[in-house]
Formats: structure tokens, C-alpha cells, sequence
């Protein structure tokens, strides 16, 4: 056990699962209290419990929803991570507005607008916000159109964000990190896999 975070406080969404439960789990071993926001139900308050954390279910793409979960932080916020994400396989000639529309709201918007709110409690004793990206922001794939594009996004926004709040004492930086086996990874493959068999049976058939 560290207390390099001892006595800091972390909001980080997306943390039912994954990158985010992960997340909450080491900022926890290293001292930090972790309040734990999004959508996982159950899950959610099972990570908020093994890491003696705070559960607010809520999305990032609703405002009030943000503004609870800032608010259990209490008058104090030192660590911002925001992992939250989706992704939902597309291709550049068939994607749909809805999956375009749907997987920026949560990707980028959602991350700025959790950002946006942090920032006052941020600065008043300088902090760092950490928003996850992807490898797919810099190598994307034709399987995954909105989704690299929404965290090629994320890596600019980012980018604005330190430039514009490096002077308020507030780091600002996005981690991409390539494949990682968490569920929503894993969903993925299994929706990539199922399109490959669909469309090797249709050539065999031909």
C-alpha cells in the first residue's frame, strides 16, 4: 500500500468495469478516496464496495447527472478521470448518424462535459485531469470509423485543455492505450466476429 494519493480525492467515470474499475482500484491502493460515476448498475456498486469508494449511477451525457456526481465530491477534487466510452463497430460508406451522434455524445462530449464541471474545484488547489483515448485515435481501422475518430478527438481536446489550464496549476493529459480485455473490448470482438462469418457464409454462397 502506497499514500502517494493519500488524502486526494478522484471522480472517475466509466468505473463499473474496465480501464475505469482498474483505475479506481489502483488511485485506492495509493491513498485516494474515488467517488465511481456511471452506468453500471450493479457492477458499479460492486467496485464502489471493493474499493471503499462512493457510487453515483449516472450518465455522462446528462448534465444534472454530472453535476450529483461532482457534488459527492464534496468542496474538494484533485484527479479527474474520465473512462467512459463506447464503441459500436462501423465502416466509413454504411455508418449511421445514430451511431456517429451516439458514440461522440458519449466519447468526446461526455468527457468534455465532466471535464467542464471539474474544472472549478480543480483549480482552487491545482489538480489533473486524465481522459482515456486509444491507440485507434492515431491507427485507425475500417471496422471502427466513429470510434477512432471520437478519440482522435479526444487527444485535440485534451491538447486544448492543458494549454488552456496549465496555468491554473491543472495537468491535463490522455492516455491511449492499444487493446485491453475488459467487456466492452470483448463485446467488440464478438460483434467483428460475428459480421466476418456473416460475410464469409454470403461469399461461399456465391
Amino acid at each position: 500500500m502506497s499514500s502517494r494519493l493519500a488524502g486526494r480525492i478522484a471522480l472517475i467515470t466509466g468505473a463499473a468495469t474496465g480501464i475505469g474499475r482498474a483505475s479506481a482500484e489502483l488511485f485506492t491502493r495509493e491513498g485516494a478516496r474515488i467517488v465511481l460515476f456511471g452506468l453500471g448498475g450493479p457492477a458499479l456498486d460492486d467496485a464502489a464496495s471493493a474499493v471503499g469508494g462512493t457510487a453515483v449511477h449516472g450518465d455522462v451525457t446528462n448534465e444534472a447527472d454530472i453535476a450529483a456526481a461532482i457534488g459527492t465530491c464534496g468542496e474538494r477534487l484533485d484527479i479527474g478521470l474520465n473512462a467512459a466510452g463506447l464503441i459500436i463497430p462501423d465502416e466509413p460508406e454504411t455508418v449511421t448518424d445514430e451511431t456517429w451522434t451516439t458514440t461522440f455524445d458519449v466519447n468526446l462530449t461526455g468527457t468534455m462535459r465532466v471535464c467542464r464541471a471539474t474544472l472549478p474545484l480543480l483549480r482552487q488547489r491545482g489538480g489533473a485531469i486524465v481522459n482515456i483515448a486509444s491507440v485507434a485515435a492515431f491507427n485507425s481501422s475500417p471496422d471502427g470509423v466513429s470510434y477512432a475518430a471520437s478519440k482522435a478527438a479526444v487527444v485535440s481536446y485534451t491538447r486544448s485543455l492543458a494549454f488552456a489550464h496549465g496555468g491554473d496549476g491543472i495537468r491535463a493529459n490522455a492516455v491511449a492505450p492499444g487493446w485491453v480485455r475488459t467487456p466492452m473490448s470483448e463485446h467488440e470482438m464478438r460483434l467483428l466476429a460475428e459480421k466476418k462469418a456473416v460475410h464469409q457464409k454470403t461469399n461461399s454462397g456465391c
